[in-house]
């Protein structure tokens, strides 16, 4: 009697992405080491932030797109990641590489969302620069996102489970921290604009930012639990 063939569910995928990832970010650091250095203390350092609104923009926003697309793919797996650990994804329907396209593609979607609103915002209330600093702050934090999961991607995918699951509550707390600082930043640049009415800025935060995250975590609040609670 020849026996069952084995069903192994291979993830090679995954390494694949993480490698595409870290081959982009080589690149882009390879030749661009003191400007990416810029992005990410600019977060939190307004000489950095100074400096880096000052690069010679063709070469910043070539780099800037680049890292932004990096920052897609690194929080779109870790997104996937978490999914799989926790085990959301064995619910679903759609698995593995296409859901992990889907994550993508409705990331990219969102950002992109966000981005048309702030354009139209911008010329509806004549805040033009302004708006243009709102978003560039928006970006650093993204972009300063996607560097950061990176290296929990490989942590979370690569370890035994239960450090996986300790570098996803790490992760988590670090996610926190960056949207909290990135709310607090476009909240702080909204309250200073002196023609531009201050609770017109905390709407815009409250709609544009913590209402998408309020209607999906009202949307999927048992999977949250069960993501937070594995």
């Amino acid at each position: 009697m020849n026996p069952l063939p084995r069903i192994i569910n291979h993830h090679d995928w995954i390494l694949a992405v993480l490698l595409l990832i870290v081959l982009l970010f080589t690149l882009v650091v390879s030749n661009n080491r003191t400007l990416i250095s810029k992005v990410l203390l600019a977060n939190f350092f307004k000489q950095y932030y100074i400096s880096l609104q000052r690069e010679e923009h063709e070469i910043y926003s070539k780099i800037s797109l680049l890292l932004n697309f990096i920052s897609l793919l690194s929080v779109s797996l870790f997104l996937y990641l978490l999914a799989k650990v926790s085990g959301f994804e064995n619910q679903l329907k759609i698995k593995g590489f296409i859901l992990f396209l889907l994550t993508f593609s409705a990331l990219t979607a969102f950002v992109l969302l966000q981005y048309l609103f702030a354009r139209l915002s911008a010329w509806v209330f004549k805040t033009e620069t302004e708006t243009n600093e709102y978003q560039f702050n928006i970006w650093l934090a993204f972009k300063l996102l996607g560097i950061t999961l990176l290296p929990f991607c490989f942590f979370i995918q690569y370890s035994e489970q239960n450090f996986s699951k300790f570098f996803i509550h790490i992760s988590l707390i670090l996610i926190a921290l960056i949207l909290v600082h990135r709310y607090f930043v476009g909240l702080r640049i909204g309250i200073q604009l002196e023609s531009f009415p201050k609770i017109y800025s905390i709407l815009y935060i409250c709609t544009l930012e913590l209402l998408p995250i309020l209607i999906l975590v009202k949307m999927f609040k048992t999977e949250i639990q069960t993501i937070l609670s594995f």
